[in-house]
């Protein structure tokens, strides 16, 4: 490979150019064999800057830890604070060998997006295929920022003040009454672990726990099975206040639903909702259904959404997978599919600004959320809701416009 350097110099002013061009960037991992190839060591570039952030490129020449073993695995990973959304491809130049292009946000909380099985390790060392040059590994890095993407899906704040959260010991100057014990369940032996609780709470933030709890109280413990001891106390931790900040979202967010859904505690069932669509669906022609059913009976409609779009652009293969044909005998699936088609259709050819059945679920959620309307339910219950407040709207308006003529 050429040594040659290359270098930009400006003379005069440059003119302004915009966020979204695209950044290209060359990486040279040498020495690529000698690498530590134990599976979960990486070895990290120094930093880039570009789009007002530093990046780094992580390789494990062993691959990570959800790796296939043998794999290569490559992240790009930003290193400031903030947040933004960036559209990437990791490539082994020279090769033609890349992953596709992919958008992803990066934040504070996950600030590395990438591939697990980039490439077999065992190609990338093959002299016939000669991905290496003199031992160098050469990555490209093309970036280009998606300011579409800036605006993420809603996730409703927290409605409980963060100060409740020290109610949730039990001590004398805030006595509890309602105890809950949760099942810990062992090689060993059956345990419980042990919450405390105020029903004033409960009644409001976690209606239904509230009122599966009405006849217990801390001298007679309710007995909670079915869930995760950490689970329960996350979703009580957050009907206190707490914000879910060290919350292995990729692992625990399709549990958060669940108990989120049993418990009623609304916003956390939809701030899973999202986590779990970003971190976890990863949609393919067999799961597609399974999702799409799955969100269907839990009423999360931004993720059963997800499975639709999926579903509508791989409809042939989906229709010959084994899950389709072994799918319930109700139609619902069809009937999304078909409002699907009929939403595309308008959102092509341009909605009215008010035409709610041609919005998506969270375009719903945010104009719900801005009127302090609840954004929980399935697409139609939230397009009924709208549909409500422009209908009395409009009669608002209507008798005005009668008690003026009079």
């Amino acid at each position: 490979m050429s040594s040659q350097a290359t270098a930009i110099i400006d003379v005069g002013t440059p003119p302004p150019t915009t966020l979204n061009l695209e950044k290209l960037f060359t990486f040279n991992f040498h020495n690529f064999e000698s690498l530590d190839s134990t599976k979960g060591t990486f070895v990290i570039s120094p930093s880039i800057k570009c789009f007002d952030h530093e990046w780094a490129v992580t390789l494990y020449p062993g691959g990570d830890k959800n790796a296939r073993d043998g794999m290569v695995s490559l992240f790009l990973r930003k290193t400031t604070k903030g947040s933004i959304a960036v559209e990437f491809a990791l490539i082994i130049r020279d090769n033609e060998v890349t992953n596709n292009r992919t958008t992803d946000e990066f934040s504070d909380n996950v600030p590395e997006w990438g591939y697990s099985d980039l490439l077999d390790r065992s190609l990338i060392l093959s002299p016939s295929i000669n991905m290496l040059n003199n031992g160098t590994l050469t990555i490209e890095l093309r970036m280009k920022s998606d300011e579409s993407k800036l605006c993420s899906n809603l996730i409703p704040k927290n409605p409980c003040s963060t100060d409740l959260i020290s109610l949730l010991k039990h001590n004398e100057k805030s006595p509890s009454d309602i105890t809950f014990h949760v099942e810990v369940i062992s090689a060993e032996k059956k345990s419980y672990k042990r919450y405390h609780a105020h029903r004033a709470l409960l009644e409001k933030f976690a209606p239904s726990l509230a009122s599966l709890s009405e006849s217990y109280d801390n001298t007679n413990p309710m007995v909670v099975s079915g869930v995760d001891r950490i689970i329960f106390g996350a979703v009580l931790r957050y009907v206190y206040g707490n914000s879910l900040n060290n919350v292995d979202w990729e692992k625990e967010s399709k549990n958060l639903i669940d108990a989120a859904d049993r418990f009623g505690v609304t916003t956390l069932k939809i701030e899973a909702e999202v986590r779990h669509l970003k971190y976890c669906s990863k949609f393919t022609v067999d799961n597609a259904v399974d999702t799409f059913l799955y969100a269907d009976s839990k009423q999360c409609a931004l993720l059963k959404e997800a499975a639709t779009n999926f579903i509508l652009e791989n409809a042939v293969d989906i229709l010959k997978s084994d899950a389709f044909k072994s799918m319930p005998g109700d139609k619902s699936l069809m009937s999304e599919i078909l409002m699907g088609v009929a939403r595309n259709k308008k959102q092509r050819s341009g909605a009215k600004p008010n035409d709610y059945e041609a919005m998506s679920v969270n375009e719903l959620r945010v104009r719900l959320y801005d009127r302090k309307l609840d954004i929980d339910g399935s697409r139609e219950m939230l397009v009924a809701r709208l549909k409500g407040v422009a209908n009395e709207r409009k009669s608002e308006e209507m008798s005005n416009n009668d008690a003026e003529a009079s």
